[in-house]
């Protein structure tokens, strides 16, 4: 299959190890799209936050993320220029601009592996396969973020891992590839989401394997609501849980 990526400059362990499965497939990678915005600073992201009421978790988040051991971002320019695609950066990826440029490659799908804002037709259907795209989560139940968390919140015994065809709306694309991953009594919100993105790196692979095959894709008959980062009581409130959790001696 011939696909092009969308990515950040700068790419997490789970995206890294995302993109060396692809590299290392028979699928050809023709380009690489890159993010070139400028990154939102914390204070900005803080500002937003606190006006959605969910400024009390952002700050622990950004506290947890500067006194946490430091695990860093790779630098993807060296992985793409030893690749031997084109590689484009681009501050508006629904510009016609960067549809023109993506059309060239006459690729079968975009594989989405980080970067960028709402991404809009024609984009999404600029190719056979569109764009594909990660969602830690079953999209018939939790549609929006943080991955495991709600899950946790609910009491659910598993997790969902979907690749899906994105469409116009949240999470209520196409479903290429799913897994389901059981969430553990004593999880915390740390080793639920360590274990959800160790075990769901291949997936990708998996789903662009698939879509060789020229399967139908359908939507869902019904999706799932709507989730958005916690405030800073339901944040509270699943630790409290977690805690009483690691102090009982068996399951309930």
């Amino acid at each position: 299959m011939k696909i092009a990526v969308l990515a950040s400059k700068y790419a997490d362990d789970f995206q890294l190890k995302v993109l060396k499965n692809i590299l290392s497939s028979p699928h050809n990678i023709a380009g690489w799209i890159v993010d070139d915005r400028n990154a939102k600073s914390l204070s900005e992201k803080l500002k937003y936050n606190i006006a959605k009421g969910r400024g009390g978790y952002v700050l622990i988040m950004a506290l947890k993320y500067f006194f946490k051991k430091n695990e860093g971002s790779a630098d993807l320019s060296g992985i793409m220029q030893s690749s031997g695609a084109p590689v484009y950066f681009t501050k508006n990826i629904n510009s016609n601009e960067s549809i023109d440029k993506i059309k060239t490659l006459n690729i079968d799908a975009l594989v989405f592996i980080g970067g960028f804002g709402i991404l809009k037709s024609p984009l999404l259907n600029i190719c056979t396969y569109g764009v594909l795209s990660y969602h830690h989560g079953d999209m018939r139940k939790y549609r929006g973020q943080p991955p495991g968390f709600w899950e946790l919140y609910n009491n659910e015994k598993e997790i969902g891992v979907t690749i899906q065809k994105l469409s116009g709306g949240l999470d209520c694309g196409e479903p290429v590839m799913e897994m389901k991953i059981p969430v553990n009594y004593k999880d915390t919100l740390h080793s639920l989401q360590k274990r959800i993105y160790e075990k769901s790196t291949a997936l990708m692979l998996n789903a662009l394997d698939f879509l060789e095959t020229r399967p139908v894709l359908k939507k869902l008959d019904e999706y799932g609501k709507i989730y958005t980062l916690p405030n800073l009581r339901q944040w509270l409130f699943i630790n409290i849980k977690i805690l009483l959790r690691k102090l009982s001696l068996k399951p309930k």
